[in-house]
């Protein structure tokens, strides 16, 4: 349109002379080249876009297309990712329960544990009570037969368990809470046989087992372990424990009770040694005894009568078979320190001078310090070193005074000036009973206990007691001698 316009303005009715025509011309092919190279120059500027536009869309497509491929990629990586979360959320959750296992496992082991320590602990407590129960010379009414059926019974936590002996069918010599013994005993005695045939213990936890024993009745008995007691190589009883309170004898009880087993037979070998010792002990207390008698004729048998009547008072005061026993060796020994005293002395016939009186009255320390040296009686040295304080506190040695006096050593004091105010002696004749009675009620609360004065004078009114009392004391001490 600037061509045309340019044209036509030079072809005006004002006409230019022709160089300016010329010019114009001129000028317009330069223009015109312009445009020209312009529209060159633009095509090519339109070609070099559509050349990068046509690469754009290609990068575009190979960007969408590899969107795509990593697209399809993330997603099967994420179901990857999601089946192996499956997974391991599973294997997670069996391990956590696992671990579950494992800690209730560890916590229920470390109870037992803690259970077998408790019970190992009074294993060892209980195996030493048995160890030393007859080395320390318990004079009680401890049975040791007893004391293995009771022990065994706690540490395995059963209700009640017997001790049969291996002589004589299996007899009964100890039990611990089993009050219908005489009923199942013959099946008791059955369980032993077949302990002492396989030389083991035997543990029945099936009830229905129980009858595979003979035709004897188990009824009430639901389960059972046995052991086996040997001492030097035999067979010297069986310990049969009942009924478990928590199931089941295992293996751990029958290794306890094996254990108790092997303690027991020494604890029983202690015992059969106590009886030595005993009776070496009963040889020594004669001995002495006849050394009394041959120092001081006029005593000869008032040891044996002061022993035998205070045995009936200490009775009558209601002391234990084992206070009788040791009153009873006191009352035996009670002069033994008189083997110190010259016969000038012991058998003068006069009133003793004061030196004397002091050398007379040094036979109870003698004596205290005789028996005191035998370790099987030196539970009775301080009773008779106390025999001649006074209830008033004018005695010797020590001018002890009432209940500050062993209460077996102020029955001697009684019995023994009893029977010596009844008896002969060199400085004077027997007084008659009756004048004994009155000086005895006389002496009550300054020389004597009014308590034992008084049941002195019970059992002396009636000799029948006296006679009685001895006879019950030597069955009861026989007894718990043999037990």
């Amino acid at each position: 349109m600037e061509v045309s316009q340019t044209v036509s303005d030079s072809v005006s009715p004002d006409a230019v002379s022709e160089g300016m025509v010329l010019n114009n011309f001129d000028a317009l092919r330069v223009e015109i080249a312009i445009v020209i190279d312009d529209r060159a120059r633009h095509r090519a500027e339109a070609e070099r876009f559509r050349s990068l536009a046509e690469g754009a869309a290609q990068r575009a497509d190979d960007l969408s297309r590899r969107l795509n491929e990593e697209c399809s990629a993330h997603g099967a990586l994420k179901e990857a990712a999601a089946s192996t979360e499956a997974a391991l959320r599973s294997q997670l959750e069996r391990t956590q329960s696992s671990l579950a296992q494992t800690r209730a496992e560890a916590e229920r082991e470390r109870e037992r544990a803690a259970r077998d320590r408790e019970r190992e602990e009074r294993f060892r407590r209980d195996l030493q009570e048995l160890h030393i129960l007859y080395r320390a010379r318990r004079f009680d009414s401890d049975n040791v037969y007893e004391r293995i059926a009771q022990v065994s019974t706690e540490l395995v936590g059963a209700e009640k368990a017997v001790y049969l002996k291996a002589y004589d069918g299996f007899a009964v010599v100890g039990s611990y809470a089993f009050d219908d013994l005489n009923e199942r005993l013959p099946f008791l005695q059955a369980i032993a046989k077949r302990v002492a045939e396989e030389h083991n213990a035997l543990v029945v936890n099936d009830s229905a087992e129980m009858h595979a024993f003979g035709d004897a009745d188990p009824d009430g008995i639901r389960d059972l372990a046995a052991y086996p007691i040997v001492i030097h190589d035999q067979l010297a009883g069986v310990v049969i424990v009942v009924n478990k309170g928590d199931g089941g004898f295992d293996d751990t009880d029958e290794r306890l009770l094996l254990g108790i087993g092997s303690h027991a037979a020494v604890a029983i070998e202690n015992r059969s040694l106590q009886r030595d010792i005993e009776d070496a002990y009963a040889a020594t207390v004669a001995l002495l005894c006849n050394v009394i008698e041959a120092k001081d004729p006029y005593t000869r048998g008032h040891c044996e009568e002061v022993a035998s009547l205070i045995v009936a008072v200490a009775r009558e005061l209601g002391l234990s078979v084992s206070d009788q026993e040791l009153a009873f060796q006191a009352g035996l020994l009670h002069d033994v320190g008189k083997i110190a005293v010259s016969d000038g002395i012991l058998l003068k016939p006069g009133q003793l001078l004061p030196a004397e009186r002091e050398v007379i009255e040094m036979h109870s320390t003698i004596g205290a310090d005789i028996v005191g040296s035998v370790p099987s009686l030196r539970s009775i040295a301080p009773l008779i070193l106390h025999h001649h304080e006074r209830y008033d506190g004018t005695g010797y040695p020590l001018k002890l005074k009432a209940t500050d006096i062993l209460l077996l050593s102020r029955i001697i004091c009684a019995v023994d000036a009893w029977c010596a105010m009844c008896s002969e002696r060199p400085y004077r004749g027997a007084l008659e009973p009756a004048a004994v009675r009155i000086e005895m009620q006389r002496m009550s609360g300054t020389q004597f206990d009014p308590a034992v004065c008084e049941a002195l004078l019970r059992v002396i009114d009636d000799p029948s007691r006296v006679q009685k009392a001895w006879l019950d004391f030597v069955d009861e001490s026989s007894e718990r001698i043999l037990h």
